[in-house]
């Protein structure tokens, strides 16, 4: 069972501290909090997007699947290894999300890429041989290339805690018009496997590392359900739940706890204090863990400004 400290307090409370406080501490509480349900439900800004809303509404996923909105511009995936548990690393430009297995694909489908110990597999929705690469290596995707599968995941059969990724710089066709996939792997089985240099998290656990610049969490609703929008420019996520934070500690925000109506924008060099969070190794697989360079966060009851 994930342990958190001091429990009991939520969102909600802190939230309030947020909002009370922020005036009186300026400088110490450098954060800038808007509560508006008219701009919530406004039309997206261009600076707060990868995909264009209408592209970003027709996606429809299974309730607790992550949706991640990459920004534009060439997709590089590498195999990574940690200890016993390899990965998938996907980034483009300043952005980073890290996890075993992932989905990538837009709103006709899904194919998926799961890391093992001798490299990324591309696996078939079906069964069948897999394509194994990027032992080694780094695996690049230029704008305006084409990803084919026959054998995709359809979106309705997605698990919860999976996450989904989208891109606007990638073309993707699935089903019968699409080309083979290619089978067997690309390089050699011994090579030297790059070294994880990351946050060290439980198994199942993504981690996703925002560009640097302003951000902004909205609490909107998604078919019918109120789930987080949280955006640094381009990169979009969307979840009904997630944690927050620097690698020292992480904040829980679920959206039952505090409904929808809302909008928080956070400038460069801001500051969130949290008294009660949790310790980044407990998170639970299939959770989503969000940092930022753009935030300074701080941890526990000593963090609270003095009277």
């Amino acid at each position: 069972m994930t342990r958190q400290f001091n429990s009991g307090q939520k969102w909600n409370a802190m939230r309030k501290y947020l909002i009370t406080t922020a005036g009186i501490l300026g400088l110490a509480l450098a954060c800038d909090v808007v509560s508006n349900s008219a701009a919530a439900g406004a039309k997206d800004k261009k600076a707060g997007t990868g995909l264009l809303k209408t592209q970003r509404d027709t996606i429809k996923l299974p309730e607790g699947v992550i949706h991640v909105e990459l920004p534009r511009g060439e997709l590089h995936m590498e195999h990574l290894a940690r200890a016993d548990r390899p990965l998938v690393r996907l980034s483009v430009g300043k952005t980073i999300i890290e996890g075993r297995t992932f989905f990538l694909g837009d709103a006709k489908g899904a194919t998926k890429f799961h890391a093992e110990k001798d490299g990324i597999h591309w696996e078939p929705a079906r069964g069948g041989k897999d394509f194994t690469f990027g032992l080694g290596s780094v695996s690049t995707r230029q704008p305006g290339s084409t990803i084919s599968d026959p054998d995709f995941f359809a979106l309705d059969k997605l698990k919860a805690g999976s996450v989904f990724l989208t891109t606007p710089s990638i073309r993707f066709k699935f089903g019968k018009k699409a080309v083979p996939r290619p089978t067997g792997r690309e390089g050699p089985k011994d090579a030297k496997p790059r070294a994880h240099d990351g946050l060290n998290l439980p198994e199942g656990v993504f981690h996703l590392r925002l560009p640097p610049g302003s951000l902004q969490i909205e609490n909107v609703m998604r078919d019918g359900k109120g789930t987080y929008r949280v955006s640094a420019i381009e990169t979009v996520v969307e979840s009904r739940v997630f944690y927050f934070g620097d690698g020292k500690g992480a904040a829980k925000k679920d959206i039952v706890d505090e409904g929808v109506g809302n909008i928080y924008t956070f400038s460069p060099g801001s500051t969130i204090i949290y008294s009660t969070f949790f310790r980044p190794e407990m998170l639970k697989s299939g959770s989503i863990y969000i940092t930022t360079p753009s935030i300074i966060f701080g941890w526990g009851p000593g963090a609270l400004p003095k009277k």
